[in-house]
């Protein structure tokens, strides 16, 4: 019978965790914690389960009835394989544990059981015996995750616990605040209570506020302050503070523009007619993170205000200076195309600004939900090429383009998206009839936004899915995506210009595709059936980390597709490689050379562990360190008998890595590349390296350490 389940995830596990244990095995008392735990939390004295291990040795086995062919012993569970023992006469039957294996690591390994299928795993524990952490596993990085205990959420662990706050249930007091006069509390922690260079709160309550009457930049302080209103667009709780201004409208006909730009945090920015009523808001606007990602910001236009003083709330949830921006400008009425139905024209060739500091989010998009738009409209009186252009004014927000048919309200009405900063869209000979055009921003941001129209053009031989060129083993290709539409929707990454390729398989091989990034570009490459599907997809993987791998295991032989995606439209390169499809090897010592594991010139996947070896040799690539060695480190040994192109991929490790090469005969031998791995891809080296020996050193950043993968592909050179 056919047999389900998802092994690939948890036999890796499985061999990491073995190789754990054998090290420990042989190292007398330095044994390693089992690397995982119950995807719940717990400290020591708490149950999160026992640690588990996979399966070891052979698999148990059971004789069942009388038999004269397979066919008879049929059981149909699928984790069982059965066949009729001739030499018994009996059907025998085997329990498959790994066909129970799910995508989960930290729910612990599913058994088989005999005549009853799959049946839940152990958890796994990742209780360090420490008090002071909250300690669980992560499934994303396959690891355990030991968080310092702080009650009271302010980033600082209680004085007990190593940390220095000595109120952790109260997150406004802590070793890292700002000691505020005459409230009686050792607001820093340092047995001082009001000392002589305590902060005095300014501006914290409407009878204290900063006049505004004139446009420009103000700085505020949020240190010492105090939440004193409860405002509707923000989350309430004991770490908010705000500040209020008395915002001074000295006539008729003017709209007035605010902005806070906060460093560090999310700030709120209302407007209230009375001040100590929240619900007499004007305006309320939660602050949202900037494309530079170390800032954020709230704004609101208030328009047409009639003369007066007007309380302004400023308020975040961290101590720091946030910056006030105030504009004064005639009034002026708010867009009128917030929805489909009463959309602008979008003349072509002539740039129309969106102003969507105020929008709302209304219409779906596969960009993503972030997004307020405004609505334009063109009509096409013949089959045209159509490109659409939006850049931001302003540093506020990244825009978002979704072009749609006329009805624009529903998901199924978006014909592409495009989001980055600038954003180009792209549409090959779209049909004649009438289109919308929906123009955002992630932030309160004025996009200029422009259109073109142009007679249809031919596409690339590498556009589509359906005949696209070959791409072969050890090839790299270069490509050309500007002007490019999404063509093809493999479900990896919505709104992105991309490219196709046939790729095919002969025997089941393990593939290694890899994209070379622009800078400041996001992109994706993925493998996929002949129809680029994400039913048919094998793998997909989305960075803005060059270079971009993604790796299949144990691929069947056929016929499929390699799929490059870039969200600028940016040149990229694609490269394929390919080997026999070959078991894991569990890198179980090798701490000195003698000890080295081999590479086959074939290439392989390597597992291992360095938690538990010591640090012998040193790398040139390694963060300036003291100790002799650096981080823990293992050795592994290559042979080429020609020159090769030879590939070192080290993505799926567990640390920041650092992977040496270096030439022999002698071990260590000479260092002839070094290559970091702190960032979430890992260590990556594509090098041509003469025939010789090599000692391949897997160690780690700035004296890291953990469970670690290698995979090896050697080509002929390009």
């Amino acid at each position: 019978p056919g047999r389900s389940g998802s092994a690939g995830t948890r036999a890796t596990l499985g061999v990491l965790l073995l190789a754990a244990s054998l090290v420990a095995a042989g190292c007398g008392e330095r044994a390693a914690p089992s690397p995982f735990v119950n995807d719940g939390e717990a400290g020591a004295g708490g149950e999160a389960g026992a640690p588990a291990e996979p399966p070891n040795g052979p698999p148990s086995s059971g004789l069942d009835g009388p038999c004269v062919d397979d066919a008879q012993c049929d059981d149909g569970i699928d984790c069982t394989d059965e066949y009729c023992d001739l030499d018994v006469g009996r059907c025998r039957r085997t329990p498959v544990h790994e066909a129970c294996w799910d995508d989960s690591v930290c729910n612990g390994f599913e058994q088989c059981e005999l005549g009853i299928g799959c049946v839940a795993g152990v958890p796994l524990s990742c209780d360090d015996g420490n008090t002071c952490t909250i300690d669980r596993c992560d499934e994303e990085t396959q690891s355990c995750v030991h968080r310092p205990r702080d009650v009271d959420g302010d980033g600082d662990p209680a004085q007990h616990c190593g940390g220095t706050d000595c109120r952790d249930t109260d997150p406004n007091v802590h070793g890292a605040a700002t000691e505020v006069c005459g409230n009686g509390i050792d607001d820093d922690c340092d047995g001082v209570v009001d000392e002589k260079d305590c902060a005095t709160p300014t501006h914290d309550t409407c009878a204290d506020p900063l006049l505004v009457d004139a446009p420009g930049t103000y700085e505020l302080s949020l240190t010492g302050a105090t939440e004193d209103v409860t405002l509707s667009c923000a989350s309430s709780g004991g770490t908010r503070r705000d500040v209020v201004v008395a915002l001074v409208i000295p006539e008729e006909g003017l709209d007035v523009d605010l902005r806070v730009v906060a460093p560090g945090q999310l700030p709120t920015l209302a407007v209230l007619e009375a001040c100590d009523d929240p619900s007499s808001a004007l305006a309320c606007v939660a602050g949202v993170v900037m494309p530079s990602r170390n800032q954020a910001v709230a704004r609101t236009v208030l328009r047409d205000m009639a003369p007066g003083t007007y309380p302004v709330f400023v308020s975040g949830v961290a101590e720091g200076r946030v910056a006030l921006s105030v504009e004064y400008l005639p009034a002026s009425p708010a867009p009128e195309n917030e929805t489909c139905a009463v959309a602008t024209e979008l003349v072509p060739e002539v740039n129309e600004v969106a102003v969507v500091v105020d929008a709302r989010h209304d219409l779906p998009s596969a960009c993503g939900d972030d997004a307020r738009e405004l609505v334009y409209r063109f009509d096409l009186e013949e089959t045209s090429d159509v490109e659409i252009h939006a850049l931001a004014l302003d540093a506020l927000g990244a825009p978002v383009i979704s072009l749609r048919r006329a009805e624009c309200v529903s998901f199924e009405s978006e014909i592409a998206c495009r989001r980055g900063s600038p954003a180009s869209l792209f549409e090959r000979a779209l049909p004649a009839g009438s289109y919308t055009v929906a123009v955002g921003s992630s932030g309160p941001s004025e996009i200029d936004v422009r259109l073109s129209i142009s007679p249809p053009t031919e596409p690339a031989a590498d556009e589509g899915c359906a005949e696209p060129p070959l791409l072969e083993p050890g090839e790299t290709r270069t490509l050309t995506l500007e002007r490019r539409p999404d063509a093809v929707d493999s479900g990896c990454l919505a709104g992105a210009a991309d490219a196709t390729y046939a790729f095919e398989v002969h025997e089941p091989s393990d593939v290694l595709l890899v994209g070379r990034l622009s800078d400041g570009d996001r992109a994706a490459i993925s493998l996929t059936g002949p129809d680029c599907s994400a039913a048919s997809r094998e793998a997909c993987t989305v960075s803005g980390d060059s270079p971009l791998r993604v790796g299949v295991s144990g691929l069947a032989p056929g016929e499929y597709r390699a799929i490059a995606e870039s969200l600028l439209g940016a040149p990229m390169t694609l490269s394929a490689f390919v080997r026999p499809a070959t078991p894991d090897t569990l890198v179980a010592f090798a701490d000195l050379c003698e000890d080295a594991v081999e590479i086959p010139e074939t290439g392989g996947r390597f597992l291992g562990n360095t938690d538990n070896v010591l640090a012998d040799y040193d790398a040139g690539c390694d963060f300036a360190s003291s100790v002799p060695g650096g981080a823990p480190d293992q050795m592994l040994r290559l042979e080429l008998t020609e020159r090769r192109r030879v590939i070192l991929d080290m993505r799926g490790s567990s640390y920041a890595t650092l992977l040496s090469v270096r030439r022999g005969p002698e071990c260590p031998g000479r260092e002839v590349a070094c290559v970091p791995g702190y960032v979430e891809g890992r260590s990556y080296l594509d090098r041509v390296l003469d025939a010789g020996q090599y000692w391949i050193q897997i160690d780690g950043y700035d004296l890291d350490s953990g469970s670690w993968s290698l995979d090896v592909f050697i080509s002929d050179p390009p």
